[in-house]
């Protein structure tokens, strides 16, 4: 049982550097997987985690697994709403003082929303001149300073718009080249 031990601590280890889990997480989402059926024969010694078996689902119902035991965990309604803004903020950004309407959040909620988003890096801001437009890692792009630039000079409308248009058409046609040559 050292060597499943060892291995467990090992993983916990990786989850924390190559995903960001925290280690002190890492029993609860051990525990998530669980009841999605993606682990079982987990082992505890007292309140650590030891060893457990994998069986992760297709790609097709991964996320509906996960989306289901989080539902079944009965999330807050604040859970749902950073749920509802970070899934928005992953399309495309948005001008703060739209989200409330475009989500329709509670006014009192957002300040809470936003400081809960930005102290965890699941939500980040752009300041313009016309005030702050909101964003998520998740929406690919990394680099804040072009993001500005790009809405000032075409709005977020403009930028989800076209934004919308490459996620309906992404990759290249297949095409038959001709790779030049001795002929």
């Amino acid at each position: 049982m050292v060597a499943v031990t060892a291995l467990a601590e090992a993983l916990k280890s990786i989850v924390a550097d190559q995903l960001d889990i925290s280690p002190y997480a890492f029993m609860h989402v051990v525990e998530t997987l669980e009841r999605a059926g993606m682990v079982d024969g987990v082992q505890r010694r007292g309140t650590k985690i030891v060893s457990f078996t994998e069986s992760v689902p297709f790609h097709e119902d991964l996320y509906g697994r996960l989306g289901q035991a989080w539902s079944d965990d009965e999330p807050s309604q604040l859970e749902q709403q950073m749920l509802a803004v970070v899934d928005r903020l992953a399309t495309s950004p948005v001008p703060a003082e739209e989200l409330e309407t475009e989500l329709g959040l509670d006014r009192g909620d957002i300040p809470r929303l936003l400081e809960v988003g930005k102290a965890s890096e699941l939500v980040k801001g752009v300041t313009l001149l016309d005030g702050e437009v909101l964003h998520s890692p998740f929406f690919g792009f990394e680099n804040p300073e072009v993001l500005a630039d790009l809405l000032e000079q075409h709005g977020t409308g403009r930028v989800a718009e076209d934004l919308a248009a490459v996620r309906a058409h992404q990759g290249l046609p297949a095409r038959r080249h001709r790779l030049p040559g001795p002929r």
